[in-house]
């Protein structure tokens, strides 16, 4: 089965591993980079497939990493693994964290690039918000760096954008159910987590 634009993986380039799945960079037909995440055990494609779920429901919110397409493949009987996922979504130029660790950030980023950054992250939670989404996983590993240009009212030449809807939920309109779940990365988990 296979949705969206159509993609090759670069399958000796990886670029990130998650607790799920890992991701390597890939290629559109048009040409394009992107990030592509594959899985290949049942409990990986479930979270994953959810998380393109997600992605789907935030198609076109700015400051959200934009799903590209999907591919689930079944394999021959006796194939080990039985079958594949993976699903490809903008590629960016950095994270978040590699930019802390930049020399020249060590002592904090500029002034320009910290109020884009928190503009673009407000953004992108009210665009979970609208949707009644909750990411649940919010940490500096999970805000990707993008070039822009700088126009009125941005200040950088950079564009943030939150990614990794792996730990997201979608909630219910009905605010009884409140979520109980202790989820995220445990060292960045709040008080009393």
């Amino acid at each position: 089965m296979m949705d969206g634009e159509r993609y090759f993986i670069f399958a000796d380039k990886s670029i990130g591993r998650g607790a799920y799945s890992e991701v390597y960079l890939g290629r559109t037909d048009s040409g394009k980079f992107v990030a592509v995440k594959t899985a290949c055990k049942r409990i990986e494609i479930e979270a994953i497939r959810g998380e393109v779920q997600i992605l789907k429901q935030l198609c076109g919110a700015t400051n959200i990493v934009q799903y590209i397409g999907c591919v689930h493949e079944k394999m021959p009987p006796g194939s080990v693994p039985a079958e594949k996922f993976s699903f490809a979504m903008e590629y960016a130029t950095s994270s978040l964290e590699a930019e802390m660790r930049r020399p020249e950030n060590l002592k904090g980023l500029p002034a320009d690039m910290l109020i884009d950054l928190v503009v673009d992250c407000s953004m992108a939670l009210s665009a979970l918000h609208q949707k009644n989404i909750a990411h649940r996983d919010i940490k500096h590993m999970n805000i990707l760096l993008f070039p822009g240009t700088p126009t009125r009212g941005r200040r950088s030449s950079t564009i943030f954008k939150l990614c990794d809807m792996g730990c997201s939920k979608a909630l219910l309109n009905d605010s009884s159910h409140e979520m109980r779940t202790l989820i995220g990365t445990e060292n960045f988990l709040g008080e009393g987590g």
